[in-house]
């Protein structure tokens, strides 16, 4: 009995081997990668907006661009209402900081209770797929004295009442070290 605890992981991983022997074959013929391009929906334009970083000080009147998808930010700007400017008149308040990522709300519609059984074309293995599409809306804060984790709750909450069966997550914004 011992034994069979003793090599367990060893036969746990066994029954993977087909899965990484197709993982290679994947990696390694051309032909098998591409199969889907061009067959999904076309790419939507881009809505590009200002915030106020809850990170980074900026000077009265500043504000960082950020960019999200139109058909995004159409459908969840009332709920991050207060949290962007859609436009900024005086260029000189526009700041571009490099490799920094705005706090954003993603917001997953669509996914059913029950999940699809599915093969992975890459490893061969069945998994469940529960589809649903997701997008996602950047935000900044109201003011300077907004936390994070207030704004965070508050939109996701503003989004949740709203969409019914909206899973929010919220993805903290990504401030550069100097």
């Amino acid at each position: 009995m011992a034994r069979d605890r003793k090599y367990s992981r060893i036969l746990q991983a066994a029954k993977y081997y087909s899965a990484v022997d197709n993982y290679i074959k994947y990696i390694t013929d051309a032909s098998k990668r591409g199969g889907r391009v061009g067959t999904g929906d076309p790419r939507p334009k881009s809505k590009k907006y200002f915030i106020d970083p809850f990170g980074i000080k900026l000077g009265a009147g500043q504000v960082v661009p950020v960019t999200s998808s139109e058909p995004a930010f159409t459908a969840y700007s009332a709920d991050i209402a207060g949290r962007f400017q859609a436009t900024e008149a005086n260029e000189d308040n526009i700041i571009p900081v490099r490799s920094y990522r705005a706090a954003r709300a993603i917001i997953t519609t669509g996914r059913t209770t029950s999940g699809t059984a599915k093969t992975s074309r890459v490893t061969g293995l069945k998994y469940l797929s529960y589809g649903g599409k997701s997008i996602s809306v950047a935000f900044g804060r109201k003011n300077e004295t907004e936390e994070f984790a207030a704004a965070a709750a508050e939109v996701k909450a503003a989004i949740q009442t709203r969409v019914a069966g909206a899973i929010v997550t919220i993805s903290p914004e990504v401030v550069p070290i100097v």
